[in-house]
């Protein structure tokens, strides 16, 4: 199976054992803040047909493909600035007047940090070429890449991406797993956020020890009997907070 394997892929043995060698880097690169990830979402229109590519080509959407939501999801763990994260379309390529407007054009949408735990469980009904070698590969990347990433990472910027309670959940989890060991800042402001995702962020702040910086300024439906007990357990721990 495993000369099947190299065969399918092209590689000699020598070749797969690069490969395999530079797959160990695949998270620092892809959640690094400053590189940008190009998403190519969608498939073009004669993709099935096998005469024309000259193999059999994988048909699944991209959202179902493990080794995708894997880069996706490495991608989208500290990156400040949205516009490093592009969703490339052909249409947008073909109608945009320049770099600027493409880049604007296809920002990517924003999703929470996944946690190790999450992840795994979501690749479980996902395509792979060869599923039994690579989810458990892929599984052990993302948990790498995951661990090294909030490992390092001190300040993490989520305003104004509409997100609700299940995003601010997404983001507790991630602060529960304690990962995070380094974050000092954390701003979900000009969010959708309400009483659930709040109590879930303040059941979370043990788990970021170095936090002194919390924003959820401009989440309207936080009440202010969450908000009060967000701000009490922020105080206890020497935590600035705004809600």
């Amino acid at each position: 199976e495993g000369s099947d394997r190299l065969e399918s892929l092209g590689l000699y043995p020598a070749e797969d054992e690069l490969f395999r060698q530079a797959l160990e880097k695949l998270g620092r690169l892809f959640s690094h803040p400053l590189t940008r990830v190009l998403l190519l979402s969608s498939l073009p229109p004669n993709y099935g047909d096998e005469a024309a590519y000259g193999w059999r080509a994988h048909r699944e959407p991209f959202e179902q493909r493990g080794w995708c939501y894997c880069e996706v999801s490495l991608a989208m763990l500290a990156k400040r600035r949205g516009e490093r994260v592009l969703a490339l379309t052909a249409a947008a390529a073909s109608e945009a007047e320049s770099a600027s407007v493409l880049v604007q054009r296809c920002v990517a949408t924003r999703t929470p940090p996944v946690t190790p735990a999450s992840f795994a469980a979501k690749i479980s009904g996902m395509s792979f070429s060869h599923p039994r070698d690579d989810m458990p590969l892929v599984e052990a990347l993302y948990a790498s890449g995951f661990s090294e990433r909030l490992a390092q990472v001190t300040k993490l910027d989520y305003t104004n991406l509409r997100w609700g309670d299940a995003e601010a959940e997404a983001v507790a989890a991630v602060l529960s797993s304690g990962a995070a060991t380094s974050l000092k800042s954390l701003d979900l402001g000009a969010n959708a956020i309400s009483d659930k995702g709040a109590n879930a962020l303040t059941a979370s702040l043990e788990g970021a020890p170095a936090l002194s910086f919390l924003n959820l300024l401009g989440n309207r439906a936080i009440g202010e009997a969450a908000a009060a007990k967000l701000r009490e357990a922020c105080n206890e721990r020497g935590i600035k907070v705004y809600v």
